[in-house]
């Protein structure tokens, strides 16, 4: 049995105390953590075990369906999977490079989290997508803001 991490990205639903409260303890058994991603949308990371990749999908689907998805009528818009161990060789990576969020590299540079998506895709910005979001380079934001001024 391999652990795997599962990232479910909920659809139409407000990141409130209540909701988030809602989910972890639906969750708890998982080891829930719930953030809100780049979009506004509520991202849940859980842990499960699983034979293999094709297991750990229809698992981590089951699980975030009947505990979260159908008691609350809330949609499910993506879920990422992948190995619990490189997962944590993904996020040791990325860690070792100071970063931001969409939502602080906007409010950095003085923009909308549009113009930075925008700038993601225009190569002004350094980033990389981890569990559905995107996280940019502290070194880019600042590359761009000295160039805006």
């Amino acid at each position: 049995m391999e652990e795997f991490n599962a990232i479910a990205v909920l659809g139409d639903v407000a990141a409130t105390d209540e909701n988030i409260d809602t989910i972890v303890d639906a969750l708890t058994t998982y080891s829930p953590a719930v953030s809100e991603d780049d979009n506004g949308r509520i991202e849940v990371t859980y842990t499960l075990g699983a034979r293999d990749g094709s297991e750990a999908v229809t698992t981590a689907h089951s699980v975030i369906a009947a505990r979260v998805l159908i008691p609350t009528g809330v949609s499910l818009r993506s879920l990422h999977v992948l190995p619990t161990a490189d997962w944590d060789t993904m996020v040791d990576r990325l860690t070792s490079v100071p970063t931001l969020s969409v939502a602080a590299a906007a409010e950095r540079l003085g923009i909308s989290r549009q113009a930075v998506h925008k700038a993601i895709g225009a190569g002004r910005l350094t980033a990389k997508m981890v569990g559905g979001r995107n996280l940019i380079t502290e070194a880019s934001v600042a590359a761009l803001a000295s160039t805006a001024h």
